[in-house]
């Protein structure tokens, strides 16, 4: 206790550094996160990746029937989605690209944090249901207990809900099945806007997908239609959370942060010139000195730690409660936490070894 209140003695400068530093460590610890959410999120996109998972597209125009493309694409083992479908969403106001299954092979792998996939009475019947990202349900509204969403004009009710497990790959979801589909979301898929482009994937874990491609190509271009190559396709998902910008913004918060800190060192020290000297008079080593002011500092430290790390745990919550975002590895992450702590306290010790090696060097022989 006693040393806190030493350091803590000269109660403006050591306040300035403690909140300097818990800027600058918050603005680190969320870059932290950020990598964090950022490697989970590609571990999942891989979980919910096909081995073999490909693309390609058709241009097609008013005679073209999609039944018979129906009757081409029906294959065991093959998921079949359309792709880039334009769906305006009633309640945001705005168009959000949204996916249809044409058949689900053998399963989604779409991770459902609430609801099912639509049953086969369902498809059988044509109602319009979807499947929406987490993020979605404010858009939804409730009916007879069941949650709906308008999608150009059209009702839609809402079977389920996905997420990833960890991250928010999948919050921004939109899932249709085909034979469900609105008449308005059905033009849509055909006419892609005005440029009559149909986007399919192809995706299975245990089959190939080259011999079903082949065979609509075939019979697709022997009916007059173009048909594009194959091409590997890893789905796109939108976390949302990892922006590049938002860490270098954090990167930058550290930085800014730090050298206003150093700065404010710089005056804490000058006020302490006085107490220095009679310290050396006293037989204080210059490396004794040092290690003195980095004792304080540290103290000063592990202050401004404690309170970022109190305000980073509530940011943490509120992803959790927000977006259903846990981070995992917490074991490493406290020791990089540590690693965090352990560069910082070397960089604030920079001003403080120059100026006692150096300055107060200088001074002295400038002042005989």
């Amino acid at each position: 206790m006693g040393k806190n209140k030493h350091a803590l003695r000269y109660k403006q400068s050591s306040i300035a550094i403690i909140s300097g530093m818990v800027i600058a460590l918050l603005g680190i610890f969320y870059g932290d996160f950020l990598n964090q959410l950022n490697r989970q999120e590609q571990e999942e996109i891989q979980d919910f990746t096909y081995q073999n998972q490909y693309m390609f597209s058709i241009l097609i125009n008013e005679s073209f029937e999609m039944d018979s493309l129906m009757e081409l694409l029906d294959q065991p083992s093959i998921t079949v989605m359309a792709d880039a479908i334009s769906a305006y969403v009633d309640a945001k106001y705005n168009e959000c690209w949204a996916r249809a299954v044409l058949f689900p092979g053998d399963g989604l792998k779409y991770h459902l944090c609430e609801g099912r996939y639509p049953t086969e009475e369902e498809l059988k019947q044509g109602k319009p249901v979807v499947v929406l990202g987490r993020a979605q349900k404010p858009y939804t509204y409730q009916k007879d207990g069941e949650d709906y969403i308008l999608i150009l004009g059209e009702e839609y009710q809402v079977v389920g809900y996905c997420s990833g497990i960890h991250t928010t790959v999948l919050n921004y979801t939109y899932l249709f099945f085909y034979p469900c589909l609105g008449s308005q979301l059905r033009k849509e898929l055909l006419q892609a806007g005005d440029t009559w482009i149909l986007h399919l994937v192809l995706s299975s874990d245990t089959k190939s997908v080259n011999s079903l491609y082949e065979s609509v190509k075939t019979q697709l271009e022997a009916q007059g239609f173009q048909v594009g190559e194959l091409t590997e396709l890893p789905l796109d998902y939108t976390g949302a959370q990892y922006k590049t910008q938002h860490k270098l913004f954090s990167y930058l918060i550290y930085g800014f942060s730090m050298f206003i800190t150093i700065v404010i060192i710089q005056y804490w020290i000058y006020q302490r010139t006085f107490e220095f000297a009679i310290r050396r008079i006293y037989g204080y080593t210059r490396f004794r000195l040092l290690l003195h002011i980095g004792k304080e500092l540290c103290v000063l430290l592990v202050i401004a730690g404690v309170i970022a790390g109190v305000l980073y745990g509530i940011v943490g919550v509120t992803y959790y409660l927000v977006f259903g975002i846990l981070l995992t590895q917490l074991g490493m992450a406290a020791l990089r936490v540590l690693g965090i702590l352990l560069g910082t306290f070397i960089i604030l010790m920079i001003y403080p070894m120059w100026n006692i090696y150096h300055q107060q060097a200088l001074d002295a022989y400038r002042n005989g």
